[in-house]
């Protein structure tokens, strides 16, 4: 399938409210972002249009909306336009979006979940043109190391009838909408297992991955691409670089060249480590390799997810001295230098992990339920930290989005 690009007028965004001072870092911020901004003025592509966010169960919050409503707010107001979202079953009544928030019941499938008020509110809001979903099937495969042919259909099904919901709900608005799935090679679980049953669980992920796509095709088929775009993608988090060895079978070599996705994403967590941040080129070159030969485009390939969590750089992990005792700016320069690799291999799009901080500290003690984390419980993988102030990445950020809209 040819990815559509869809041609309509954007909704003009401005970046709301009074600019905010920039705070102190090692890091001039706004040459930093001058910086990347050259990057995307030279591949003819705008910031906007490549980089989103992921909002998903922070570990604080600070007003009293929903907190799905709460985080495109946020996302909204800094300047982005595409945001990624947890869309599985287990949101209701789960962590993804507790705070204030209640869900209608039952919610039986991934179309009532797309109908329900949170989601339909969010993807209607005009300044959002992509939705990236982290998109659980609802099928409970009687067996982890095979896919009988009633689930293959029940999971073909109900991405089918998820599908023909968002393309004639929102025929018309511009937005595209991407199913995918949570790291393969973490849901895998390839290291616990042996022989037959690793083979058994790769083929699984498979037929899983096809039923997917074959449920995304028969919607578009159906109900068309009417000014609105729908895609699927297959996500894997062991890519290894030069300087890494997995000595188990992984999705890129074993799934991908046996799964003709629209898309392809890299959920990458090695690049974290500061020094390591260029081996993402190399990753999505191993990806593109290994796809069918009818999937090499650059533009088929994502960064589902990628982060730079603030406390790790006050150990070992920086391996920049100039910014010895400035997390921020080592933050801010893991991020870049990110955003940056995969911008000059071409990938489609680059998802921030993430507006609120999902993580826990190994030495804090979670909170409970309805109470809010504050900075030194958590790892860091924010833009807004639990007191409200906000990191050198995010003011990064707003001044790409800055460059943009000033059009230099």
């Amino acid at each position: 399938m040819k990815i559509l690009a869809i041609f309509l007028v954007l909704v003009p965004y401005a970046l709301p409210g009074p600019s905010e001072p920039m705070p102190k870092c090692k890091i001039d911020i706004s040459k930093a972002a001058a910086e990347t901004y050259s990057l995307f003025k030279a591949k003819g592509l705008r910031p906007t249009s490549v980089l989103g966010i992921t909002h998903v169960s922070g570990k604080y919050h600070f007003t009293d909306k929903p907190f799905m409503a709460e985080g495109a707010d946020a996302c909204e107001a800094l300047g982005f336009r595409i945001l990624k979202l947890w869309f599985t079953k287990s949101v209701v009544g789960g962590t993804a979006y507790a705070w204030n928030t209640t869900w209608p019941t039952p919610v039986e499938s991934l179309s009532d979940l797309a109908k329900t008020e949170h989601y339909r509110k969010v993807f209607a809001r005009r300044t959002f043109d992509v939705f990236v979903l982290e998109a659980i099937e609802s099928v409970q495969r009687a067996n982890p190391t095979a896919v009988t042919g009633a689930e293959y259909d029940a999971i073909r099904r109900e991405f089918e009838a998820l599908g023909r919901h968002l393309l004639t709900a929102y025929a018309g608005s511009g937005k595209t909408f991407i199913l995918q799935n949570w790291e393969g090679d973490n849901a895998l679980a390839i290291k616990k297992f042996e022989g037959p049953d690793r083979n058994a669980r790769i083929r699984a992920l498979i037929d899983v991955t096809r039923a997917r796509q074959a449920g995304v095709d028969a919607a578009r088929a159906q109900a068309g691409e009417k000014g609105v775009q729908l895609l699927h993608a297959l996500e894997m988090n062991w890519v290894p670089s030069k300087s890494e060895v997995f000595e188990v079978p992984l999705v890129v070599d074993a799934v991908v060249p046996e799964a003709v996705c629209d898309l392809y994403s890299i959920s990458s967590w090695y690049t974290k480590i500061a020094g390591n941040e260029a081996a993402l080129e190399e990753k999505l070159g191993l990806m593109r390799a290994r796809a069918p030969a009818s999937r090499r485009e650059a533009s088929r390939f994502m960064v589902g997810e990628y982060g730079a969590p603030e406390s790790i750089y006050t150990q070992a992990k920086n391996a920049y001295g100039d910014l010895e005792g400035d997390t921020g700016a080592v933050q801010l320069r893991v991020t870049k230098n990110q955003v940056e690799a995969a911008l000059r291999f071409g990938a489609r799009y680059s998802i921030y992990w993430e507006l609120y901080c999902n993580e826990w500290r190994k030495s804090a003690t979670p909170k409970p339920a309805g109470v809010d984390a504050v900075n030194e419980d958590l790892n860091g993988f924010w833009l807004i930290r639990p007191d409200g102030t906000k990191t050198p990445t995010w003011h990064y950020f707003r001044e790409l989005f800055r460059l943009e809209q000033a059009g230099r």
